[in-house]
């Protein structure tokens, strides 16, 4: 059962874990890691929201705060 699990979190995350490695680049300095893990999020989320399965209003939260990253970034 645990495997099962664990593959299902993976993908209703997908947004999410790409934002978490987004901010831990970002952290160390690696801007331009930073801000291609932060793409990959923003379109993880987006096709979260357009395929309706999960927490809509999660992703579009993270896919807000992605952006707002991605333009702290490029300032």
């Amino acid at each position: 059962g645990i495997t099962n699990s664990d593959s299902g979190n993976r993908n209703s995350g997908g947004g999410k874990s790409f934002q978490r490695q987004g901010q831990t680049l970002q952290r160390s300095g690696k801007t331009s890691q930073a801000r291609d893990a932060y793409e990959k999020a923003i379109s993880a989320y987006e096709q979260e929201i357009s395929s309706g399965k999960g927490d809509k209003e999660a992703a579009q939260a993270g896919l807000n705060s992605c952006k707002q990253a991605l333009k702290n970034l490029k300032d």
